[in-house]
């Protein structure tokens, strides 16, 4: 891997990103930090490591100009589904959590986890589910009620077998929201484990493609659509947004 550049380290020592909607709108949805996002966009690196990059930085605009041209990739599925859960988009959050595979779900745990898995047995839908749990408690603390939540798993067209009833919703709303506490607790774990899942794929990413320059275009799959080449607007630079 060649060597990290110095503004990865100011996106892993920022304060954890909080819970509340986004925007994709470039307007609308500043980054964390502006003068990251024009190194990122200037670095030239993989695209996959690039989106992930402008995920920690809060660029939820700039990441999805990307990861939409790479809906074929497996990582970018997750990284897809990671964009719009922080959006507020729960419906395309599941569907590419759905169309995600299982080694690719398995990157972004910590190895505790990972081997607690092995220990329960092979089950390819484990992750997925606890994904699926993940995007729920996002939901409620964003103040969707349970009946909200199930009906955009209908939405979704989401495997039958992964998606709870809606008792198990309002168990899991009561228990996020029962109080004052649990919420606070609620939001600052969710807050933790979604943060962790992004720097593993991050770690993920550096080890397979490293930092040095790639083709801009080399993992693109994925036509742009027509609304999207008459409503997004590139500046100067290698890739600015």
């Amino acid at each position: 891997m060649t060597t990290r550049p110095p503004y990865v380290a100011t996106l892993l020592d920022r304060p954890l990103p909080t819970l509340h909607l986004s925007s994709l709108s470039a307007s609308s949805n500043p980054p964390y930090d502006a003068q990251v996002q024009a190194s990122i966009s200037d670095g030239r690196h993989h695209p996959l490591l690039e989106v992930t990059l402008h995920l920690l930085n809060s660029d939820l605009f700039s990441a999805h100009f990307l990861v939409r041209k790479m809906e074929k990739q497996d990582v970018a599925k997750w990284l897809h589904s990671f964009l719009h859960a922080v959006e507020g988009d729960l419906r395309n959050a599941r569907c590419w959590i759905r169309d995600t595979p299982p080694d690719v779900l398995a990157i972004t745990v910590d190895d505790p986890e990972r081997e607690a898995g092995r220990q329960e047995g092979h089950d390819n839908d484990r992750e997925k589910r606890q994904e699926y749990r993940r995007i729920d408690v996002y939901a409620f603390l964003k103040g969707m009620t349970p009946q909200e939540v199930r009906d955009q798993y209908e939405k979704a067209s989401v495997e039958v077998d992964l998606r709870p009833d809606l008792a198990h919703l309002e168990t899991l709303h009561g228990q996020v929201t029962a109080d004052r506490q649990a919420r606070t607790e609620s939001d600052e774990g969710l807050r933790k484990q979604r943060w962790h899942q992004l720097v593993n794929m991050l770690h993920h990413l550096e080890r397979r493609y490293g930092y040095q320059p790639y083709d801009g275009t080399v993992a693109y799959d994925s036509k742009e659509e027509k609304q999207h080449t008459t409503t997004m607007v590139l500046g100067e630079g290698w890739r600015r947004f």
